[in-house]
């Protein structure tokens, strides 16, 4: 009787041992391809769902204007100036109002009037040039071909000023006042802010097909955040959002011949070590009218 009794609790020992190997084996492959947070590593990636859009523009909004004008009133402008000096490193934002958008083809010409303007005052007239370190984009889609002044009775001025499309694109033109010393602040300086499609595109394609997000968590170095997105799009221009330690700012990302992009974004970064950074980012898809079509990239630990 002792040795069936022995036997038996062998038995039930062996049993036992074995489930707790196998637990202990899936336990090692369940790790092995969990790819989000490897154990003891200062860095870690995350592959994004790839990203298909295709987005149709309403032809009614698509049609082409001949050499357009616009004229407005100096005493209708708001006080938005100074809001306007950020629209380049960034885009409109949804409270700014975009004051006309000129629909044209290449090597035509458009004319934006301000009339009843302070002669004291001047106007900056930004394009959206960008030279910033290795974030430059320089305007090569319309050109300013000449201003005119024209001095009233009562000394107010009339300014106009004529542009011409080069090449297609899509961007806008800001129109800032700054006083005599070429100061702008907000409680002086008016804004006017144009828009412009040059070939306007009738479908909005973009096709995310890599997504990549990397952490660095290393103690001893800044705690940051990277995206590398790789794809396809049709749009004249891409932009991605990054956040630094809190400042906004859009990058540029270069589209070959081909169309492909393929580019690694530092999206935030963080002076605390040992931190994942849980912020997310934007695309932007400037190809046709109105302001830049927006795709989230979502951070999967946000």
């Amino acid at each position: 009787m002792l040795l069936g009794f022995t036997a038996g609790r062998n038995t039930e020992m062996i049993k036992h041992c074995c489930s707790v190997l196998i637990l202990l084996l899936l336990v090692i492959i369940f790790n092995s391809c969990d790819n989000t947070e490897p154990v003891n590593s200062n860095s870690f990636e995350i592959s994004g769902e790839p990203i298909l859009i295709e987005n149709n523009v309403n032809s009614d909004s698509l049609q082409i204007e001949r050499s357009p004008n616009y004229s407005i009133d100096y005493s209708v402008l708001e006080l938005n100036g100074i809001d306007l000096t950020t629209v380049k490193y960034y885009y409109p934002a949804p409270d700014i109002k975009i004051d006309r958008e000129f629909i044209v083809a290449i090597n035509d010409s458009f004319r934006v009037e301000i009339k009843n303007c302070k002669n004291e005052y001047e106007w900056l007239i930004d394009s959206g040039t960008i030279e910033l370190g290795d974030n430059n984009w320089i305007n090569q889609e319309v050109a300013l071909l000449r201003n005119e002044k024209i001095i009233n009775a009562d000394s107010t001025v009339n300014y106009s000023f004529i542009f011409k499309t080069q090449k297609e694109g899509k961007g806008y033109i800001c129109f800032i006042e700054r006083n005599y010393l070429g100061e702008i602040s907000s409680s002086e300086s008016h804004g006017l802010l144009i828009g412009y499609s040059t070939n306007a595109l009738n479908k909005i394609l973009l096709n995310v097909d890599e997504i990549k997000w990397i952490y660095n968590i290393e103690e001893g170095t800044f705690s940051t955040v990277s995206v590398k997105i790789k794809g396809t799009t049709n749009v004249y221009r891409l932009r991605g959002m990054t956040y630094g330690d809190g400042v906004i700012m859009a990058k540029e990302i270069p589209i070959q011949n081909d169309n492909s992009f393929e580019i690694e974004l530092q999206i935030a970064f963080s002076h605390m070590e040992g931190v994942t950074i849980k912020t997310s980012s934007e695309l932007l898809l400037y190809g046709t009218v109105g302001l830049p079509k927006i795709i989230k990239l979502i951070n999967p630990k946000s």
